[in-house]
C-alpha cells in the first residue's frame, strides 16, 4: 500500500469511481477533451511515515548491537533480551485494531464528499459551457456597430464601425467605409464574421470548461484522500504499528523479519571466521615444519 503509488484517486466518473494505474476520464461528445488519462502524484511519501521510520532504525540497531556481540541471535534468552529492548519504545503486539481499508474503500467513503461540491456530470457541464460559449463567442449581425481588434505588424490596433458584410473576395469585413482583412483579425474579432472559426472556437471553449471542471474535481478527489490516508497513518501510528515493506506490520513481524536476516548474516560470518581460522592455523603448522634446525655447538672447533 506503499503511498498507493498509481492508485486511482479521481472519483471522476461523476456517480462511480474504480481502482487502477490509470484511469480514463468520462465520455463526453468530444473525443479530444476525454484523451487525457490521468496518474495520481505520489502524494505520501516515504518521509511522511516519520515515526514507522524511526522505530524500525531503532529496532536495527539494537540487533546490530547484539550482532556485534557475537551472541547467539537463536537463543531464546538474547531473543528475549531483544524483544524487552524494543518494547521500551513500541509494542509488539498493539492492543488496537489496525486500520487497514483498502484504498477502494477510502474512495467509496469519500464520493459523496466530492459530488457535494462537483456533482455534475460532463453532459451536464458541457450543456451549461454551450450556452456559454454562444455568449463568450457571438456572431455579428449587418448594420450591427462592431468592434474589432487586428495587428499590423508587432502592434494591434482596434477599429469600431457598422458591419455591412465582407468585401470583395470574402477576405475582408467592411466596417462604415473601411475593410479589414480577417487574417489580421484576432481570434476573438475573426470569430464574430467566419461561421466556421467561431464554431470552433465554441467548441474548443467547451472543451476547456469540461476538462477545467474535471481536473477540479480530480484535485480535490486527491486532497480528501490524501488528509483521509494521513488520519490513518497517524492512527495506525499512534497504535504502534509500523509502515515496512509497503504494507502495515506489528513491531513483533518486524523484529522477527529483521532477526532472520541477522541469523543468516551471523552464520555467514562465522563460516567465514571459521575458515579464516583453519587456514591460519594450516599456514601456521606449514611455516613451522619447514623452519631450519638451529645449529649445535662444535665442541671441537678450534678457536
Amino acid at each position: 500500500m506503499r503511498t498507493f503509488v498509481f492508485l486511482t484517486l479521481l472519483f471522476a466518473s461523476g456517480i462511480s469511481c474504480s481502482l487502477g494505474a490509470q484511469e480514463a476520464m468520462p465520455a463526453t461528445n468530444d473525443t479530444n477533451a476525454e484523451k487525457t488519462r490521468y496518474t495520481p502524484k505520489d502524494r505520501i511519501s516515504s518521509s511522511e511515515y516519520k515515526l514507522s521510520n524511526e522505530r524500525i532504525e531503532k529496532i536495527n540497531a539494537v540487533l546490530k548491537r547484539y550482532y556485534d556481540k557475537h551472541v547467539d541471535l537463536e537463543s531464546k534468552e538474547v531473543i528475549d533480551e531483544i524483544k524487552n529492548e524494543i518494547q521500551k519504545f513500541v509494542p509488539l503486539k498493539p492492543a488496537q485494531e489496525l486500520d487497514s481499508r483498502s484504498p477502494f474503500a477510502i474512495q467509496n467513503s469519500l464520493i459523496g464528499k466530492v459530488n457535494e461540491k462537483y456533482g455534475m456530470t460532463p453532459d451536464q457541464i458541457r450543456k451549461t459551457a454551450e450556452k456559454d460559449a454562444v455568449k463568450k463567442y457571438p456572431m455579428a449581425k449587418r448594420n450591427e456597430v462592431v468592434k474589432v481588434h487586428f495587428k499590423r505588424g508587432r502592434s494591434i490596433h482596434s477599429v469600431s464601425g457598422h458591419y455591412y458584410g465582407f468585401g470583395l473576395g470574402g477576405k475582408s469585413v467592411r466596417l462604415d467605409s473601411r475593410n479589414v482583412p480577417l487574417f489580421d483579425m484576432l481570434p476573438e474579432s475573426k470569430a464574430l464574421f467566419d461561421q466556421n472559426f467561431n464554431a470552433e472556437m465554441r467548441k474548443n471553449f467547451v472543451n476547456e470548461q469540461v476538462r477545467e471542471y474535471m481536473k477540479q474535481r480530480r484535485k480535490y478527489a486527491e486532497e480528501l484522500f490524501s488528509a483521509e490516508y494521513a488520519k490513518i497513518r497517524k492512527k495506525n501510528e499512534k497504535s504502534g504499528y509500523l509502515y515496512h515493506s509497503n504494507s502495515w506490520e506489528p513491531a513483533e513481524n518486524v523484529l522477527n523479519a529483521g532477526l532472520a536476516e541477522m541469523v543468516k548474516k551471523a552464520k555467514v560470518r562465522a563460516e567465514l571466521e571459521r575458515l579464516e581460522k583453519e587456514a591460519k592455523e594450516k599456514a601456521r603448522k606449514e611455516a613451522g615444519g619447514n623452519q631450519e634446525k638451529p645449529k649445535e655447538d662444535n665442541q671441537d672447533e678450534d678457536y
